[in-house]
């Protein structure tokens, strides 16, 4: 698959080749990881599909409670375990290091790979 159109020019632009472009990854993985906390406790999740449930209630007080109780849900996943949350902050560094490393300075290393694999014999 291609983001070039027929017309020659990109659909979705590709981020600039800087490891501040990559960083988006990192929040991805820290709200991955407020998910996740949702998921393992029964208490939040519940209030969460009940207010995910309402989000869009005809009786504006209603909805605006309702954002209310969606906006604790989120507050309280943030207050996981501190070694949950520390080992996702270690498994977003190193998504963001090999994202890095794959995609800024990925050709250097295939590059090299190959210059290594010239004299080799099958």
């Amino acid at each position: 698959m291609s983001t070039q159109a027929d017309h020659g020019h990109e659909l979705v632009p590709r981020p600039a080749p800087t490891p501040d472009a990559l960083r988006p990854v990192q929040s991805r993985v820290l709200a991955w990881a407020r998910d996740i906390e949702i998921a393992r406790r029964p208490d939040l999740s519940s209030r969460c599909a009940r207010a995910q449930g309402d989000l869009e209630h005809e009786d504006p007080v209603v909805a605006q409670d309702t954002l209310r109780e969606l906006s604790a849900v989120l507050d309280a996943a943030r207050t996981a375990p501190a070694a949950f949350l520390a080992a996702v902050a270690r498994k977003a560094e190193e998504l963001v290091r090999a994202a890095e490393a794959l995609y800024l300075h990925g050709s250097a290393h295939r590059a090299r790979g190959a210059q290594s694999r010239v004299g080799a014999t099958p």
